[in-house]
């Protein structure tokens, strides 16, 4: 989806700062903002069109006939402004490494790998290789994929774990399950771990089963 990474500023941002407070309506933001009408409604639409606002109902206006249309974030967009995910998710896998055995971190990330697919919208007819794209896509990433006599070499533009997946191949493992599970073959990850992480999978379209 176009935007759904893109870091706010300017005018958008300060309107989406005020809709994560608030639904509000133009004319609402375009006197808090000091702008006019028609300038909000132009960046509402550019914010609707990304998928970060929508209409979230009317308001009676005193004086006014017709009830205003309110605007708030949109369902699922908040969590694009938040940076905790990764740093939590770090933490929470040096705390299980602290505590258990390497063997049991790597069940339990494996599991969440499984929990996670069953999440997933993926079409039960599209081909493994358009599949595997819409997985990635879906959780923030991109990659290529190239058909080979042993199956399917999926190569990351990027890693949708970077952050913690630097010195913690378990959760190269968590995602290795994931394709599996919702692919219905078997996969094995060569993920490159360095200071520019990057996702690396072989899809065995001969067997089936998961990791």
């Amino acid at each position: 989806m176009e935007g759904a990474n893109r870091p706010y500023q300017g005018t958008r941002g300060a309107v989406l700062a005020r809709l994560r407070c608030s639904d509000q309506t133009v004319e609402e933001l375009a006197t808090a903002l000091d702008l006019t009408p028609n300038a909000i409604r132009l960046q509402l639409q550019r914010l609707e069109r990304d998928g970060m606002v929508t209409v979230a109902g009317t308001r009676r206006q005193e004086g006014v006939g017709k009830p205003a249309q309110l605007f708030g974030i949109a369902a699922g967009a908040d969590q694009r402004f938040s940076r905790a995910y990764a740093p939590v998710l770090g933490a929470l896998l040096e705390v299980l490494a602290d505590r258990l055995e390497p063997a049991a971190v790597e069940a339990l990330a494996r599991e969440a790998g499984r929990r996670l697919a069953a999440g997933l919208a993926v079409s039960v007819t599209a081909r493994p290789d358009e599949a595997v794209r819409q997985i990635l896509e879906d959780l923030g990433g991109q990659a290529e994929v190239t058909r080979r006599p042993d199956g399917l070499l999926v190569e990351g533009c990027g890693c949708p774990l970077s952050e913690v997946t630097r010195g913690r191949p378990v959760a190269c493992g968590a995602m290795e399950t994931l394709l599996a599970t919702a692919l219905g073959h078997r996969v094995a990850e060569s993920c490159d771990r360095g200071p520019r992480p990057r996702c690396r999978f072989l899809v065995d379209l001969a067997r089936g089963g998961t990791t």
